[in-house]
């Protein structure tokens, strides 16, 4: 789970996904990054499966260096 600015974003993630089993796909943020900024600061790759929830209801996740925003269900809609 991450919550921090892009740099604090980057930092670790880059530490990370060489030789760890930390695995982007299996992280939550809570609000989404500062695109390009922290894909660009952790590098190619690196952020692509991170996922979260929108203050709206969406939800986004990165892939192939960019951020996929989904709006919410209607309400009373099928999930």
């Amino acid at each position: 789970m991450t919550a921090a600015a892009p740099p604090g974003r980057a930092q670790p993630a880059r530490r990370l996904a060489p030789g760890t089993p930390w695995r982007p796909d299996r992280t939550l943020g809570f609000a989404p990054p500062a695109e390009p900024v922290a894909v660009a600061l952790a590098g190619d790759g690196v952020l692509d499966g991170v996922r979260g929830a929108s203050a709206d209801g969406g939800t986004w996740r990165i892939e192939h260096g960019r951020t996929d925003f989904r709006p919410p269900h209607p309400a009373g809609g099928a999930a």
